[in-house]
């Protein structure tokens, strides 16, 4: 299983203009183009050890993992991996189930009675099974946001692609070094 150490601060990652930006990545990415969902994955799965913390389960167990690129102008821009447990799958977060290509951010955003917690940053190691499977596996700068619905959370992990940079909206890029919490 890989190791992922979850920071507060994006500091040393790329992409920190997207990493950092707050609200629903699925809105700021539609107003740029054509934008398009592709499901990679959808099954029951071990959960990954800072998966099974970050849900709060003693020890990692069977979760059902979504996993999608996010698509802009048919370039993979992002690769997100959404995680729940097996009560939540068939309470709270029973949608993340029944999405197929529809995106999850314009559902997490839509609902008044669903918190955000703080992002959290880190380095996904290629042996993660998010990277593993992009077209040019390396390691990739990502934020993790837990989302909680009637006391059930959602995990959420999304990697940006280099590819991203193409899209920075009209602004000069900030060396990553100068990237902090908002």
């Amino acid at each position: 299983m890989p190791r992922v150490h979850w920071r507060s601060t994006p500091r040393l990652l790329p992409h920190c203009d997207w990493l950092a930006a707050g609200g629903s990545l699925t809105a700021r990415l539609r107003a740029l183009g054509d934008f398009q969902v592709s499901v990679l994955s959808q099954s029951w799965q071990q959960a990954l050890p800072d998966e099974a913390a970050a849900l709060g389960l003693g020890r990692p167990r069977r979760v059902y993992v979504r996993q999608v690129c996010l698509r802009l102008e048919g370039t993979a821009v992002v690769l997100a991996r959404s995680t729940i447990g097996r009560r939540a799958s068939r309470g709270a977060w029973r949608l993340l189930r029944q999405l197929r290509e529809r995106p999850l951010g314009a559902a997490l955003w839509s609902d008044p009675r669903i918190r955000r917690e703080r992002l959290e940053f880190a380095w996904l190691p290629v042996t993660h099974p998010l990277i593993c499977r992009s077209p040019q596996p390396a390691a990739t700068p990502a934020r993790r946001s837990r989302y909680w619905l009637r006391g059930q959370p959602l995990v959420l992990v999304e990697a940006f692609l280099p590819a991203i940079d193409q899209w920075t909206p009209g602004r000069v890029r900030l060396p990553a070094i100068f990237c902090n919490d908002h």
